[in-house]
């Protein structure tokens, strides 16, 4: 049995202007679920001709005609991290999205029949950092954010839910910090931080980083929706080729045609202006390593990431470098 109409929720994100495309060319009918359907979505997708709207996921989510005649769901859409965040409690805010939200949309979607159901989760359901071993699917759980504890209790839900005769099975990919282009949050300012070719006090980091390129994300759905195995399988999922921040930004700069000035600098000392200055979570990221294995998706779904890492730089800096031109 093959799966051919495919809803992808938060289509006209950073994420989904990546997959709704890849899916289409890869023969599958896309029904791309938006908040605000008008020209500009249209524009933003233009390979897709099916749209609907979902005016909110959440506790009060309306699906409508949405899940008709549907044969898999892609669940981008969520609440991510809000840099200045206002929520009195923020836990209760991601939960409504990104737990109580996926529990409805899970369950509409075994209501109208869906075989598959695809669920972006995080490798920040697992931690913030590794210390030497990269993180697996068997790992314990160790969220330490709103964020991740939601995405977590989503995953938790799907698990309960698909365990009793579900129709539709699940599979949850966590995922690790994202690129490409229309990239947005701590990687765009770093795209804008190497195209100004300062010095940067990073020459001395030694950690390691697992990425993945949006690319190889929607290569890995697709290769998802094809597996029609029952219950939930969970996979981690990346480039397969760790960086360290020094190799990441050499590659950035190296593709904007600059020669990057990285200094070496103690990383206590690093850490102390973090925390003086209140940016020890940006230099946590950019100081520690967060590592995953891909060993389990490589062998269930005979899968592996299409583009190297030098390809998805490459993309990446280009879109930066056209949107950069036409400020």
């Amino acid at each position: 049995m093959r799966l051919s109409r495919v809803l992808v929720t938060g289509a006209n994100g950073f994420i989904g202007r990546a997959v709704c495309p890849f899916l289409e060319n890869a023969g599958f009918n896309v029904r791309a679920a938006v908040r605000n359907l008008n020209d500009s979505v249209r524009e933003i997708l233009p390979d897709v001709k099916d749209f609907c709207e979902i005016k909110d996921i959440g506790p009060d989510a309306v699906f409508g005609d949405a899940l008709n005649g549907v044969d898999a769901v892609v669940h981008l859409a969520a609440r991510v991290h809000v840099m200045k965040e206002s929520a009195i409690d923020p836990l209760v805010e991601f939960r409504k999205v990104n737990t109580i939200g996926t529990k409805r949309l899970y369950e509409e979607a075994m209501a109208n029949g869906v075989k598959k159901f695809i669920f972006i989760s995080t490798v920040k359901v697992n931690g913030e950092k590794t210390n030497g071993n990269p993180f697996t699917e068997h790992d314990m759980p160790y969220p330490q954010d709103s964020y991740s504890s939601s995405k977590l209790e989503a995953e938790e839900i799907l698990t309960e839910l698909a365990a009793h005769d579900s129709p539709t099975a699940v599979t949850i990919l966590r995922i690790p910090l994202v690129y490409g282009p229309f990239v947005k949050g701590n990687f765009l300012r770093l795209l804008k931080i190497a195209s100004k070719n300062i010095p940067l006090p990073l020459g001395g980091i030694n950690n390691r980083r697992s990425m993945l390129y949006v690319g190889n994300l929607a290569s890995a759905i697709e290769a998802s929706i094809h597996d029609l195995g029952e219950g939930v399988k969970t996979f981690m999922v990346s480039d397969d080729v760790d960086v360290s921040t020094p190799e990441l930004i050499t590659m950035i700069s190296k593709e904007m045609g600059k020669s990057p000035i990285l200094l070496p600098f103690p990383t206590p000392l690093l850490r102390l202006v973090g925390a003086l200055t209140g940016f020890s979570d940006e230099l946590d990221r950019l100081l520690g390593s967060l590592t995953v294995s891909t060993y389990r998706i490589k062998l269930d779904l005979n899968w592996s990431p299409p583009y190297e890492v030098s390809y998805g730089i490459r993309d990446m800096v280009q879109w930066f470098t056209g949107m950069a031109s036409t400020d």
